[in-house]
């Protein structure tokens, strides 16, 4: 057995020395001066748990960091320290009182974002940190964070740069002061000279920050503080030591002296700086520190603290850690003993963290086009100049460069993609990727172009004019003079089911960057042989190749995606002839023809902008033609609003709709600026990355492309518009039902039921059990906060959840009021929290659901979430609470449940239960509340699903786990009936309440209740203009609309009068020219939904309309001429007929006799005669007659026979019996 314990030991051995064998550190050997936790002789080291290799410890110099900044009131030989601002009496500092615990408020002259707050105050607490509420009971021993009391006792706001009891020696104290910046310039001219000199100083101090964080963090070049607040807690030693103040020059104690600088913006941004002079302790005696050495026990928290629950983030490794003591030895930013974070909004460290090898990743900006070639700065992990730095976005890596040990920078690849993409940053040649974030890579036709193409109508032309210009801006490029630049030429097609990006050629090389204009003549240019296999593409601008430059120095910069006839219009004149354009249509038109089917697939168009404006759920705005936002609408000159169905699944179609001035739909059969359905959707589809599938790219190949060649350039968009993207008439359109709750709060169901609910907790709004609509929306009703004249007894909406069968659960928070001060809404996605401060971040796309912000929206305060299946629920902050509309489509009709009620369009049983049980819809509020609305509170059971909102403790409503019953929507008894009088302690009147609601009336109900239970007249005004708007968009934009169809205009015609709904009217003529052929006015019937009878309008040329009159004139000519010929030719043989039948009988008689040789005829075989029979026009048997008269050498004798044996005619079909005589035959039926 002791063998075997051997072996199994010297085979671990041999095992652990092949594997460090074959992944070698490659690491410089350890040694004290490179430690990163090594302390100087007769300090104390802490454990070394995390680190396997030296990491930068940054740079302190002796000497100050700018010395161009020069104070003029201070002397030549003064010097600043080189890592602290400047501090002091000296500098107009004040101090609080000088003893640990002590707190001092100070008011602030500016906005101080941070964490999602903004405040103009801040407590100075001598403690290590400052606040923005009191502690609840001071600086306990040890915090927990976030306050797992809360909301029974009070989380503060706070940052930390050491929290932790402190304690007094005669060398301690702490000062602050505020800085702006311009005090100097907007002071009065008897300033004395020591407060320029402070003035002075701090507009330094201002500059210093500015360089310090554009160069320690990335994102932040566009920064510019403009305010600071700068705290420093100077010689501070910690409570419980025992020292002499008369001893301290022979008997030390540990001293800390830290700094903190916070400078914002006041519009966006907060940045604070934590600079560390020295630490030599880190904790205190009642956290059961070392009383002598302050070390051991619970280290002191370094971090920023949310506040109400709402987050806490501490500095890793050295926040509650042992490894504090060396903070003061390390840094983030490259420059030993300061650390940068931005802590406006979100928390970002400004790069890596020492001693922490997995984390989060970063990059600025923090998303760029699908082409790629943009320049991002990268932080996350540590990096040495030997690094072999890669970085990841979704599958594709590319080559980062080594900047400073903190930050790196990487070329963004080429992704046939959009969306958010895992985003990694490796150090070993992309073996791990350890540290990791996000990165959305956005459609091309939605990012802001870098090469501006001015008069962009002039590069859509097919012949364009002699001079076309591109604009850049050169420090897109590089800060640096003298680079040099290419402008290239690249196409994309799509070949089988392969994308395809390709190098067409250079219209310049060599032009100077900092020009940032170039003009050309593009019939001067010489194309390659490219010209039969891309039509459109792009122009790029990069460094030029013999300037040496390295492909990952420098970006790539973009223009919008063109088409390309200004480039190779003359050799496709010179291959295809003068009709190059038709040609191309045609060829499209035949290849076009063999695709798949899809706009059956797709969804029909509203029939008026109302209705595409209030079917939100399945229709988009176009980006490009927004009447709300961006209303260039290039391709859609002639309407003001166009709209994009939802993505096809399957086949990636998508509808797309446009609206004229008049509110009328803009069609294809009309004119070439209409609306059409797309093979590709704009967006694209999962999984991209093939054809008819990429964002953007897709849609230019085979849907705007064609309409270039078919109706821009030729004169053929018959074969576009009327033919292949044949516009929907938006026949067959039915709106989408709709439901809101709104106010203190209100509900108007799908079936226009209204009433109030005030319920506490998680409540369904609405559900479904269809298969492809299994949808889920709740609502979270809380107790608004407690205002100057008491509680109010009602409840309002502060959050909604939804999800949809199994896509992302999507999270929509009301922020607290501190917090509004730049985002309305708080958005979470599967608890991640998401922006929609960016142009190109205002459509997000997620599994199975996707989130709009409209371009108009600033402030994040509306959003409109859709599903696949259509539908559609808009989410409004409003005075700190939420509006919820909710849009679905008729095919869940019969299947809703919740408190937006049962949609059958029967409003009587809209109130069901969740146990199917129908409460009459006359019931009063309390009787609706108890029997109805109840059942429908969140319990965690297959009828209303489990919850679907991230549970937290902040906001002390069903979610706290605190026991109290009422906090749990339970034994909750609120304002059922609109109250009588005002609130107590008000100055409302009833007077202020007629004159803003009205009478006490129905449709006055909601507005009155909410003010007279709030007293708040913002509110009931958002309350009541929540409702009209909701019913002037139910009577508008969800009344359906009865359509006749499009009547198509023809080619070379006019039409007057493009509206197809009902009552409309339409008048057709014809261009100089060509002559109307069919009816030229038309009416939609009102009742009917259908054109008045008629014959199609077309349009015909001169040649055309004299064939057509010649061809008509000989049609009625030959229209007489015939039936006169036919009567004719009738009676002729009717004469012939007769003629014969007589000759017939004579020349019976005359066979009865015995012939000589002399009478008998010699050619009769060769000759017959043809009559008509009474019952058939089948050929008769030759007659005797015709035959004797067909013999010229034998005169023919006629015998006459007596009119009554004259026998009718032969009637060939008929069949004689053998033995029957030569009398009249039968025929059969």
């Amino acid at each position: 057995m002791e063998r075997w314990m051997w072996l199994s030991v010297f085979l671990s051995v041999v095992l652990c020395y092949a594997y460090a064998q074959m992944f070698p550190q490659n690491l410089p050997p350890q040694s004290p001066m490179n430690n990163p936790f090594a302390r100087p002789p007769g300090g104390a080291a802490a454990p070394i748990t995390w680190n396997s290799r030296p990491l930068t410890t940054g740079q302190r110099p002796n000497q100050e960091r700018y010395p161009d900044l020069r104070n003029p009131y201070m002397p030549q030989e003064y010097r600043r320290d080189p890592l602290l601002y400047s501090y002091g009496h000296e500098w107009g500092d004040k101090s609080p009182e000088r003893r640990g615990g002590v707190t001092e408020q100070v008011n602030i002259p500016f906005r101080l974002p941070f964490y999602g707050g903004v405040y103009n105050y801040t407590i100075v607490a001598t403690d290590g940190f400052i606040a923005f509420a009191p502690p609840p009971h001071g600086t306990s021993n040890n915090p927990q964070f976030p306050n797992p009391r809360y909301p029974q006792e009070r989380d503060h706001p706070f940052i930390a740069p050491f929290y932790s009891k402190t304690g007094f020696t005669r060398r301690s104290n702490v000062f602050y002061r505020t800085v702006a910046k311009g005090q100097i310039a907007s002071t009065a001219p008897g300033l004395q000279e020591q407060q320029r000199k402070q003035y002075y100083e701090n507009d330094l101090i201002l500059e210093m920050a500015l360089r310090d964080i554009r160069f320690g963090i990335i994102g932040a070049e566009e920064f510019v503080p403009i305010a600071g607040f700068l705290v420093t807690w100077s010689n501070l030693t910690f409570e419980g030591k025992a020292f002499d103040d008369d001893k301290l020059e022979t008997e030390p104690v540990p001293e800390n002296t830290f700094q903190l600088l916070v400078v914002t913006d006041e519009e966006a941004r907060t940045y604070a700086i934590f600079n560390y002079k020295e630490v030599s302790w880190t904790t205190h005696s009642g956290a059961y520190g070392d009383v002598h050495t302050g070390l051991g026990g619970h280290p002191a928290r370094v971090g920023f603290n949310g506040g109400n629950g709402t987050g806490f983030w501490e500095l890793a490794p050295f926040s509650r850690d042992t490894r504090l003591a060396q903070i003061d030895e390390r840094s983030n930013v490259d420059f030993t003993g300061r650390y940068i974070f931005r802590v406006d909004e979100v928390i970002q460290p400004a790069g890596c963290v020492e001693g922490v090898y997995q984390g989060m990743a970063y990059a600025a900006p923090s998303g760029g086009s699908m082409l790629g070639g943009e320049m991002i700065n990268v932080t996350g992990p540590c990096f040495l100049p030997s690094s072999q730095i890669r970085c990841k976005f979704g599958q594709y890596e590319t080559q980062g460069i080594y900047l400073n040990p903190v930050q790196a920078k990487c070329i963004t690849p080429m992704m046939f993609e959009a969306g958010w993409r895992e985003f990694g940053v490796s150090v070993d040649g992309g073996r791990t990727y350890n540290f990791r974030g996000e990165f959305f890579v956005v459609q091309h036709g939605r990012v802001s172009p870098s090469i501006q193409l001015r008069a962009i109508d002039d590069w859509f032309l097919e012949n364009p004019p002699t001079q076309l210009t591109l604009e850049w801006n050169p420090r897109n490029m590089t800060w640096a003079d003298g680079l040099q630049i290419d402008i290239g030429i690249w196409g994309y097609r799509e070949k089988s089911d392969n994308p395809e990006i390709q190098f067409l050629a250079n219209i310049a090389t060599n032009v100077p960057n900092n020009n940032g204009r170039y003009q050309f003549d593009p019939h001067g240019l010489t194309p390659g042989n490219f010209h039969a296999i891309f039509t459109y593409g792009f122009l790029r601008i990069n460094a030029t190749d013999t300037s040496g430059a390295s492909s990952a120095e420098y970006p790539h910069l973009w223009s919008e995606t063109i088409p390309l006839a200004w480039y190779f219009r003359k050799q496709w004149r010179n291959t295809i002839g003068d009709d190059y354009a038709g040609q191309f249509c045609r060829d499209w038109y035949y290849g076009d023809r063999v695709l798949p089917q899809f706009i059956g697939y797709l969804e029909p168009c509203p029939c008026t902008l109302a209705q595409a404006q209030a079917d939100k759920g399945r229709f988009l705005p176009d980006f490009e033609c927004d009447y709300d936002g961006r209303s260039t609408c290039n391709l859609h000159k002639e309407a003001i609003h166009c709209v994009h169905g939802p993505v096809h699944p399957f086949n990636g179609a998508g509808q797309e709709c446009c609206y004229d001035r008049e509110g009328n739909i803009h069609l294809t059969h009309d004119k070439k600026w209409g609306g059409s359905p797309n093979r590709a959707h704009p967006w694209g589809v999962i999984p991209y990355r093939e054809s008819r599938k990429v964002p953007s790219l897709s849609n230019w190949f085979h849907d705007n492309m064609p309409w270039f060649f078919c109706c821009h350039w030729s004169d053929n968009c018959d074969y576009y518009g009327q033919y292949r993207r044949v516009s929907h008439d938006c026949v067959g359109y039915h709106p989408p039902g709709a439901a809101i709750i709104f106010g203190d709060p209100h509900v108007i169901t799908f079936d226009n039921i209204h009433y109030g609910f005030h319920g506490k907790g998680d409540y369904v709004l609405l559900k479904s059990d269809l298969r492809q609509f299994l949808i889920n929306v709740q609502a979270r009703l809380e107790q608004p906060p407690r205002q100057s004249f008491g509680l109010i007894n009602a409840t309002v909406i502060r959050a909604v959840a939804m999800k949809e069968n199994d896509s992302d659960v999507v999270e929509i928070q009301a922020r607290e009021s501190h917090k509004r001060w730049r985002y309305r809404l708080q958005i979470l996605v599967n608890g991640q929290p998401r922006y929609f401060d960016r142009p190109w971040l205002k459509l997000q796309t997620f599994k199975g659901v996707s989130i709009h912000s409209p371009e108009f929206n600033l402030d994040q305060s509306n959003l409109v979430v859709r599903f696949p299946s259509g539908i559609g629920v808009e989410v409004q902050e409003v005075q700190g609470y939420l509006h919820v509309t909710s849009y679905v489509p008729r095919e869940i009709q019969n299947h809703t449940y919740g408190l937006f009620g049962n949609w059958s369009g029967i409003p009587e049983d809209d109130l069901k239960t969740a146990n199917g049980i129908e409460v009459p819809v006359s019931s009063n509020p309390r009787a609706i509340y108890q029997d109805f609305a109840k059942t429908w509170q969140v319990q965690n059971n297959p009828i209303t699903g489990s919850s679907l909102f991230q549970y937290r403790t902040y906001r002390g409503d069903l979610m706290t786990n605190t026991g109290n019953p009422n906090e749990r929507g339970e034994e909750w008894f609120p304002v059922f009936d609109e109250p009588q009088y005002p609130p107590a302690n008000t100055t409302l009147k009833m007077s202020e309440v007629e004159q803003l609601c009205g009478p006490p009336i129905p449709e006055n109900r909601e507005c009155r209740y909410d003010y007279l239970v709030t007293a708040n007249r913002h509110i009931a005004e958002a309350t009541a203009q929540a409702k009209i708007n909701f019913t002037a968009m139910r009577n508008n934009g969800l009344r359906p609309v009865l359509s006749c169809g499009a009547i198509f205009t023809p080619k070379y015609g006019i039409k007057e009068g493009y509206r197809i709904t009902s009552g409309a009217s339409s008048t057709f003529t014809c261009m100089d020219g060509y002559y109307l052929y069919g009816t030229a006015q038309w009416k939609c019937l009102p009742d009917e939904g259908r054109w008045t009878y008629g014959e199609l309008p077309y349009c015909m040329s001169y040649g055309e309309w004299s064939r057509w009159v010649a061809g008509t004139a000989m049609g009625i000519v030959l229209a007489v001429l015939i039936p006169a010929v036919t009567v004719i030719l009738l009676c002729l043989s009717r004469k012939r007929s007769d003629s014969s039948g007589r000759s017939g009988a004579e020349t019976r008689a005359l066979n009865s006799r015995p012939a000589t040789s002399s009478e008998l005829p010699t050619v009769h075989k060769k000759t017959t005669t043809v009559i008509t029979s009474y019952d058939t026009k089948e050929e008769s048997p030759t007659s005797k007659k015709s035959t004797m008269e067909a013999d010229n050498n034998v005169k023919t004798a006629i015998y006459t026979k007596p009119a009554k044996d004259i026998s009718p005619p032969y009637r060939p079909k008929a069949y004689s019996p053998p033995g029957a005589g030569r009398g009249p035959r039968e025929t059969s039926a």
